[in-house]
This record gives C-alpha cells, sequence and structure tokens, in this order.
C-alpha cells in the first residue's frame, strides 16, 4: 500500500519498512518537513467516516494502514498538523463554546467570546501575560 505523509500543501510518499512504522514514520516527518520535536506536531489519518483520528502509536498506525486496506484505498494519507494536540482541543472547545453562546443566548457578544478563549488558552513558561483577543 501506498503511504502519502501531507504537510499543508507539501504531499510526499513515505516507503514504510517492514517492522517498526510508526518510529520510522516520526524520523521521516522530522527530517522530510523540518520539525525538531514530536511536540510540535501531530499525525492523523481519515477512518471509514471522513474523521480525523489521531495517530500517537503504532497501534495507531496499523489502525490506518488495516483501515485503508479494508476500505480498499489506494493510498493511505496521513496528515501532519503543526503544534500539539491538547491545543488543537482547547481551540476545537473554544469553538463549540463560541457557537455555543452566539447561537443560543441573544445578547452574547465577541468579548464574552475572547473570555472564554483566554479561560481555555494556557501559557507556556516565560510567555508574557498579554492575550491577544482575534475580534
Amino acid at each position: 500500500m501506498k503511504v502519502k505523509v501531507v504537510f499543508g500543501k507539501d504531499i510526499r510518499r513515505w516507503h514504510y519498512p517492514p517492522r517498526d512504522k510508526y518510529n520510522d514514520l516520526i524520523t521521516f516527518v522530522e527530517k522530510t518537513f523540518n520539525l525538531n520535536d514530536k511536540s510540535d506536531y501531530y499525525l492523523q489519518f481519515e477512518d471509514e467516516e471522513m474523521d480525523k483520528m489521531t495517530i500517537s502509536n503504532e497501534h495507531d498506525f496499523e489502525e490506518a494502514f488495516n483501515t485503508a486496506e479494508q476500505e480498499k484505498r489506494p493510498s493511505l494519507k496521513i496528515f501532519v498538523a503543526k503544534g500539539s494536540i491538547e491545543n488543537a482541543q482547547k481551540v476545537y472547545t473554544c469553538a463549540t463554546l463560541f457557537l455555543f453562546f452566539f447561537g443560543r443566548v441573544k445578547n452574547t457578544n465577541k468579548i464574552t467570546f475572547c473570555w472564554l478563549l483566554k479561560i481555555f488558552s494556557t501559557k507556556k513558561k516565560n510567555e508574557t501575560s498579554r492575550f491577544f483577543c482575534p475580534f
């Protein structure tokens, strides 16, 4: 089976080894796309329902591979997303709250959303306490 690794608009073909595929994939991703640390990105694939599923270990990779084979896909596409999966989950949570408040509460405004976004944002060490609101 062909495996394609997608990072933005850059698509590369990865030739996987017979064993230890996940670790080889991590090495390939970091070298090919100049990513230094596993905490800088995460990997995903689309399952049979077209949901993006996270690949974080050998078992997850085997599941992705088996899903593509069972569906007789011509290739398995692995998507590289910049950032951490934890931050992606926080953004999703904020977006969900945004839709909930703006869709259901009449007097909610963008300032409220910024306040919610600030609550869910995490500060890294040595980061300034300023928070930018996109609205």
